[in-house]
């Protein structure tokens, strides 16, 4: 993990997401007039300091990034981690797909055994 200065501008390497800016545009667009009051009454344990530099793209540390989480819920997620999830909602679709053209050709070869195993039966009289 790289550290410049203070724990708000930690960038996760295993992501490499600088989410600051967006946690700055999403709460900015959530509360466009005066979003540092709002978001206080909102998360009075965190410091008007602390709101004012979220609101400069400063990343929140991890304790005041689980409030925002909580807070705001999936949308602040999809918000501010967007471009990571998307890929990953891209991958898993393509690999229930690929698991459903697999299950497709297992009934497809179910059925053809059925169908060459019953024309060497003869029907009851």
């Amino acid at each position: 993990m790289s550290k410049d200065s203070g724990n708000s501008t930690q960038k996760m390497s295993c992501v490499d997401v600088d989410s600051g800016p967006a946690v700055a545009g999403y709460l900015a667009k959530r509360f466009p007039d005066n979003p540092v009051k709002r978001v206080g009454q909102l998360l009075p344990t965190v410091s008007t300091r602390t709101i004012e530099g979220w609101l400069q793209g400063k990343r929140p540390n991890g304790t005041h990034m689980d409030l925002l989480v909580s807070l705001f819920g999936f949308e602040f997620v999809k918000s501010v981690w967007g471009a990571v999830i998307e890929p990953l909602d891209q991958f898993e679709a393509g690999e229930r797909l690929k698991n459903v053209e697999q299950e497709i050709a297992a009934l497809r070869q179910a059925l053809l055994d059925k169908d060459n195993k019953d024309q060497g039966q003869l029907p009851f009289v």
